[in-house]
């Protein structure tokens, strides 16, 4: 895994991402796993995926933030957050109804398809909206870890991420549930993305999906054992068809 600290400005960017984008009503999944740390209840939240740049273009972001929403005026920091999920289009994004606790690895999904954005946490249904089509993205870089605001850096993410994967398909809940815990080959159909963070050290993450260029550039963070078991292909079914490495 890769741990990030919001404190130093720590994130990665991914390279060539002009093309890990989802405009109008292209179906498409966001999936993670993440040991958040908490967040105070007056910011904005934490990213942890993005393609967006406040103030200029954007596409979609997925963060968490304190539970009480975007206005919340407490004070301290909050140890349950909420998944929020943005796509470029009215009604501007929507926020799970339950939340992830911090100091615990939790597996965020969120989908787009058939005009339905849904968000999943630990593969249970946690809130979804009707949207619309949203323009193309060519321009705008994905990062991890951050957002940009008129090109600059914001809304750091503390905490650690791992095992990162962008669909251009909608997975089901059914196959979110059945392949949370199981290490891809990257030649799975409709994978665009990949990255591991498995490999431990050097100064970015491999993605693995294939030849899409689009390794993730570390600006800080650093390398950590992830707690979260993964299984092959083999171990989970035998080694019989064609994924099996």
């Amino acid at each position: 895994g890769m741990r990030l600290e919001a404190g130093k400005k720590e994130y990665l960017n991914v390279l060539q991402s002009g093309d890990l984008q989802f405009g109008g009503t292209q179906e498409f999944t966001i999936e993670l796993w993440a040991k958040p740390e908490p967040v105070a209840a007056e910011q904005r939240g934490a990213v942890l995926v993005s393609k967006y740049n406040r103030g200029k273009w954007g596409q979609y972001f997925v963060r968490l933030q304190a539970d009480g929403g975007d206005d919340a005026k407490s004070q301290g920091m909050s140890q349950n957050l909420h998944v929020f999920f943005h796509r470029e289009v009215a009604p501007w994004g929507h926020k799970s109804d339950s939340t992830v606790p911090t100091g615990y690895f939790s597996h965020i999904a969120v989908t787009y398809a058939k005009g339905y954005s849904s968000i999943y946490i630990n593969g249970s249904l946690s809130g979804w909206q009707k949207e619309g089509a949203q323009d193309d993205n060519p321009e705008t870089e994905v990062m991890l870890g951050a957002m940009l605001e008129k090109g600059a850096p914001i809304d750091f993410f503390s905490g650690v991420i791992d095992e990162v994967r962008m669909w251009r398909v909608a997975r089901t809940q059914e196959q979110l549930r059945d392949s949370m815990h199981l290490a891809l080959s990257g030649m799975e159909t409709g994978l665009v993305a990949y990255w591991q963070f498995d490999d431990c050290l050097g100064g970015r993450a491999r993605e693995k999906s294939g030849t899409s260029g689009h390794d993730a550039v570390q600006r800080g963070g650093e390398w950590v054992p992830s707690p979260v078991k993964f299984r092959s292909y083999q171990e989970s079914f035998g080694c019989i068809d064609s994924h099996c490495v």
